[in-house]
């Protein structure tokens, strides 16, 4: 794994992630970050694809429940 997906990994292991505010944290300054929010999901016909080139997203559902493809 790279190194930004080993800090990412780290620190959803090592927080309290339903004690984190929603809003950013810096993990690694602008390498790695956590985004926290808290939203009702869409339905699939809802929804649109998501891309990114610049960076990698490692999604983590603390409470409920998503549907990610």
């Amino acid at each position: 794994l790279s190194r930004g997906i080993r800090t990412a990994l780290a620190f959803l292991q090592g927080n309290d992630l339903a004690g984190l505010a929603p809003g950013r944290h810096d993990v690694d300054g602008d390498r790695v970050f956590a985004l926290v929010s808290d939203y009702d999901t869409r339905l699939p016909a809802d929804a649109f694809w998501e891309a990114h080139r610049r960076h990698v997203d490692v999604q983590f559902v603390v409470h409920g429940h998503e549907r990610i493809a």
